[in-house]
């Protein structure tokens, strides 16, 4: 399963890349939503510390570089504003930081479903 990371932070990348790995997939970071390659991703991991301007246009611009993948969001609890305007924008599931790292493997074994019908 192709998953992107869209973040600036290695070493978070560097604690759930192994569950990556695990489960027979790639991973490819990007330091912004504006880097992010149009490709058949399955699952997009959004660190909402990344972002430099709205989320809901890089919610949108995922949405259409990465059709039909999930797309999980994550960020620092204190930062409600952005995790309920990720909500808002349509991700599939958003986390705090703490709550992501500590259920990655999960998230990555089974990550929630995209009805690319919502998206329309």
């Amino acid at each position: 399963m192709p998953i992107a990371a869209i973040t600036k932070d290695l070493m978070s990348v560097s604690r759930y890349e192994g569950a990556v790995r695990a489960h027979g997939n790639e991973i490819r970071v990007f330091h912004s939503a504006d880097q992010l390659e149009s490709a058949a991703w399955q699952l997009v991991l959004l660190d909402l510390d990344a972002l430099e301007g709205p989320v809901e246009e890089a919610v949108e611009l995922i949405r259409r570089r990465a059709p039909g993948a999930s797309l999980i969001a994550f960020g620092p609890h204190v930062r409600k504003d952005r995790l309920s305007a990720a909500r808002q924008a349509g991700c599939d599931a958003v986390l705090s930081r703490g709550e992501f790292m500590q259920r990655a493997v999960e998230i990555i074994a089974s990550p929630p479903k995209h009805d690319a019908s919502d998206s329309a």
